[in-house]
């Protein structure tokens, strides 16, 4: 009986036999070969599959079939089954290369997951920056295929942003943030006088009278967050140069400080372009003001002259009472970011408050960028806005604190009671006017 003849009584298990035989698979016909690895992929054999593919790719080429398959084998047996400590790096590149050089012209599903598989390791594991070079490399062989008729296409911008991310940002947080440190701060901690800001899990936060414990705190562990997006719509070339910023809940300006940073860097790397940031944070705690002066004075030190700041106003004032008080249509991002919670005193009707504020307030074609902790992730999972589409759903990240002299030292005087040097959120991007 010849291998035809199994495949199609369903004898998957005796080609799969026939397959271990080196003779008999030197004997093997293209269409041999294309019976063969479907069987194999039936049964879920995918160490078989991957040894006769090397011999089916010496004397055929070409075959789409056959590429299909082995990008299954390959996820399963390389990717899948990937373990950071044990397995070889270099092996798992040179997997995805091979899988990008043999399907070059083709997009199938397998391919799509076994790059996508390969470049999370990769990013998770961070070992260099070579592999974040070569990562993004990978996802680009993607996004040239048409990227958006597919339904991981969000998860490729999002690995974009991750992985610019770690590549761009500085180990530590930037020049005029640990200027603020080192100057005002550092030596608070130093007294050991400071007490640890703790959180009373389902109560609103009371942050009168402990702004600087606060501060001090929580500063560093959420400064680089708002990077994520803000790197997903660079990526997408959903990020203006001259934009307008409405942020709600600023507290001390950990997000305002961060996203005038972010623009800061996109300055210096690019001198040839005016940047122009008009910049409104509004928060009801006004003992934040002095701290957020704080961080502001230094910044305007470090501005390039190429970031032209228009203003950055710390506005006293209820989040949720904004709408009114701004020009309609005036706002090219509206952003909170741990504002959508419980831990902050989030009412019924806060959500419809927020939603009618960037409805009105943020232009057409702006984005809301919402984030807040991953343990609240399910209090706002369905926000929705009836002017708004989706741009980013609901999406886990981790923030690496572990290389930041702040939150050493908040570490080594006992300020945080769970030293993990990854800090877990989410992130949502809305945009108006693609409904």
């Amino acid at each position: 009986m010849n291998i035809k003849e199994l495949y199609d009584t369903k004898q998957y298990n005796k080609i799969a036999e026939m397959c271990r035989d080196q003779q008999i698979l030197n004997n093997f016909n293209a269409l041999d070969f294309m019976h063969a690895v479907s069987a194999l992929r039936k049964i879920g054999d995918c160490q078989t599959l991957w040894q006769i593919a090397q011999i089916s790719y010496a004397k055929f080429p070409e075959s789409k079939r056959i590429d299909t398959n082995v990008g299954w084998a390959i996820y399963h047996l390389f990717i899948k089954a990937f373990d950071p400590n044990t397995s070889d790096f270099d092996k798992l590149h040179e997997n995805i290369r091979f899988i990008i050089e043999r399907a070059s012209e083709t997009v199938f599903p397998e391919k799509r997951k076994a790059i996508l598989g390969g470049v999370e390791i990769l990013v998770k594991n961070n070992r260099s920056s070579n592999d974040l070079k070569l990562a993004s490399i990978y996802l680009d062989t993607l996004i040239d295929k048409e990227q958006d008729e597919f339904a991981d296409s969000e998860k490729i911008y999002s690995l974009k942003a991750e992985i610019e991310l770690s590549r761009k940002r500085e180990k530590d947080l930037p020049q005029p943030i640990q200027a603020v440190y080192n100057e005002h701060f550092k030596n608070k901690l130093d007294t050991g006088k400071i007490e640890q800001f703790q959180f009373e899990y389902g109560k609103p936060t009371i942050y009168s009278g402990r702004t600087l414990e606060y501060t001090l705190t929580y500063f560093p562990l959420n400064f680089y967050k708002v990077w994520y997006p803000l790197f997903y719509l660079l990526e997408r070339r959903e990020l203006e140069t001259h934009i307008r910023i409405l942020e709600l809940g600023t507290g001390p300006g950990t997000s305002t400080f961060s996203t005038l940073c972010f623009y800061k860097n996109l300055a210096e790397e690019n001198s040839k372009t005016n940047f122009i940031i008009d910049y409104t944070a509004v928060e009801k705690e006004a003992e934040f003001k002095s701290n957020f002066d704080v961080f502001k004075g230094k910044f305007l030190e470090f501005v390039p002259e190429n970031l032209i700041i228009k203003k950055i106003d710390f506005v006293i004032g209820d989040a949720f009472e904004t709408d009114l008080k701004y020009t309609e249509n005036s706002f090219d991002i509206v952003l909170e970011s741990n504002l959508l919670n419980n831990q902050e005193g989030l009412l019924e009707g806060y959500i419809s408050s927020f939603n009618a504020c960037i409805n009105r307030l943020l232009k057409n074609n702006g984005k809301a960028i919402l984030i807040e902790p991953a343990y609240f992730y399910n209090q706002w999972i369905e926000h929705t806005s009836e002017l708004c589409s989706i741009l980013l759903p609901p999406t886990k990240y981790n923030v690496d604190v572990g290389g930041i002299q702040w939150v050493k030292d908040l570490f080594a005087k006992g300020l945080r009671y769970s030293p993990k040097e990854k800090h877990e959120f989410y992130c949502m991007i809305l945009k108006k006017g693609d409904k």
